[in-house]
């Protein structure tokens, strides 16, 4: 009996001993450190599994995200980006839905190694990021499309003001707009280019100006109704008109007892006397409104050579032309090619009857040889000039070619020249005859080095130089020898079927010289 007492006894102490030892955890308490100490200087743990403790995590799955095969799908906002950066593995980012763009492109930004997708919503439409065209009905927010990087065509479907068209293009630069615009009463596509007038009210053309502004696309307006009358005025076109210099305003008008188009080609006020300072007055105020007229015909208008240019200076549209008379000849200011070339001493042309000629500013063929002329410093003023023949006058100073600079074929010889550096500035002459002159220094013509052909006998040349010029360009045949300035290849050669050498023979062709054919009888040319 006491054996079996004090064996209870003594199993009571040891069941006390191992429940002092044993820790139990309870929700959101945590071990006293004298308990911890007992339990680590006591007994070793056996951790037991248990089916209710949560599985070891990776840290994507820690974030609480969705991942699947490193693609991360949610709603999310500008918070959510500090934890979801710390997702190792993210292949693909898909927060369409989420409206936080500034913190998803701040992402986007910081991981290029991510493919992020979002949408922003239009509208009533939504737009992935990725979108290059989209539709929508309208934009009431049209600052949202800077967070449409990748979008370069947008149409909306829902006609605009005005002014929201203009915001919308300030908010869509480098975006293509395709959209209606809604003004005095009309809606128009901004893909037309034309648009007919002719039956809305002159009063709503400031309105229709201003919507105008907005559809560059359209390049003609109709006022004229289908029997050619308007109700629309030369001031109203010219509201129209101000949009911008390319619109083509087409109005039916009369003035100085002519009738013509504010579109039409050419005008023609030929033999109209304009020299009175009320018909100057008249003629200003109407060339503001001719700007889509191509040319306007002056001749006989009885305005002084000096009015007519400044006119044509100050109106680039239309191009003024008028005839000028020159000695004894008379041609158009606009003459690509002009022959004055004579050996009738009556007709011979001199520095001030051949002044007129800085009028001519579009020639590219002059043909003034034979004639007495010094000073040909109207050349400057024909910038286009290709081909010059002034040879046999009494031609001095060359200055003015130096504003020729695409003269090719140059004749000058036969003439008093001493200084060549003018030509110098003539960087495409390829043929140059200035044989018969008084030349004596030819280092200026070093820099003429496209040149072919360079015929330069009887004259005072150093014949150091001429070796010097061969060895620069020994491509270039040089005469020194011709007796007649046109001999020895120049102009003819009798291997040529035609018997002219080629150049001479397209020279011909440029001037006409088989068509037109100029006898003393013939005073005034008419020279087109």
């Amino acid at each position: 009996m006491r054996n079996r007492v004090f064996s209870l006894m003594l199993l009571c102490v040891l069941l006390f001993a191992a429940c002092a030892s044993v820790e139990i955890a309870l929700p959101d308490s945590k071990p006293s450190p004298s308990a911890a100490s007992a339990a680590d200087s006591t007994v070793d743990i056996i951790s037991i599994p248990d089916s209710a403790a949560p599985a070891t995590q990776t840290p994507a799955a820690e974030s609480g995200f969705p991942i699947e095969n490193g693609v991360l799908r949610a709603v999310v906002d500008a918070d959510d980006f500090a934890e979801i950066a710390q997702i190792p593995n993210l292949n693909t980012l898909d927060v369409s839905g989420s409206t936080c763009y500034e913190a998803i492109i701040a992402y986007k930004n910081a991981h290029p190694d991510v493919t992020v997708l979002y949408s922003v919503p239009i509208g009533e439409t939504e737009i992935p990021s990725d979108a290059r065209a989209a539709v929508v009905k309208s934009v009431p927010n049209p600052a949202d499309l800077r967070y449409l990087p990748m979008l370069s065509e947008l149409t909306v479907t829902e006609p605009m003001t005005v002014s929201k068209i203009t915001d919308l293009q300030s908010a869509a630069s480098g975006i293509a707009l395709s959209y209606s615009a809604a003004f005095a009463g009309l809606t128009v596509s901004s893909a037309q280019t034309a648009l007919d007038l002719s039956k809305t009210a002159p009063a709503l053309s400031e309105q229709i100006a201003e919507g105008l502004a907005v559809l560059p696309n359209i390049t003609d307006i109709e006022l004229n109704r289908a029997a050619g009358s308007s109700e629309w005025t030369l001031e109203d076109a010219g509201i129209l008109q101000t949009v911008r210099p390319s619109l083509r305003v087409s109005l039916n008008v009369t003035a100085f007892d002519r009738t013509f188009s504010l579109t039409d080609e050419v005008v023609d006020f030929n033999e109209i006397r304009m020299d009175t300072q009320t018909r100057k007055n008249e003629l200003l105020a109407l060339l503001p409104y001719l700007r889509s007229v191509k040319r306007l015909d002056m001749e006989g208008c009885w305005i002084p050579n000096e009015e007519m240019a400044a006119l044509r200076a100050r109106f680039s549209s239309p191009k003024i032309v008028w005839r000028v008379k020159v000695g004894r000849y008379s041609c158009r200011t606009d003459a690509k090619m002009i022959r004055f070339s004579k050996y009738d001493k009556d007709l011979k042309l001199t520095n001030g009857s051949a002044r007129a000629l800085m009028y001519c500013n579009e020639v590219r063929y002059l043909d003034l040889g034979h004639n007495k002329i010094e000073n040909p410093d109207f050349v400057a003023y024909m910038p286009d000039l290709e081909v010059c023949i002034i040879a046999v006058n009494q031609t001095i100073d060359i200055s003015a070619f130096a504003n020729c600079t695409h003269l090719e074929y140059a004749e000058l010889f036969s003439g008093r020249i001493t200084d060549v550096s003018p030509l110098a500035a003539c960087k495409e002459l390829k043929h140059l005859n200035l044989c018969a002159n008084r030349i004596s220094d030819i280092t200026p013509l070093y820099r003429l080095t496209g040149l072919k052909r360079l015929w330069i006998s009887q004259n005072r040349i150093p014949e150091d130089q001429i070796a010097e010029f061969r060895n620069l360009m020994p491509d270039c045949v040089v005469n020194t020898t011709a007796e007649d300035p046109t001999q020895e290849g120049w102009r003819f050669d009798p291997a040529r079927e035609s018997g002219y050498s080629e150049r001479y023979e397209l020279l011909r062709r440029q001037f006409s010289y088989d068509d037109l054919q100029l006898t003393s009888s013939s005073a005034l040319p008419d020279l087109d």
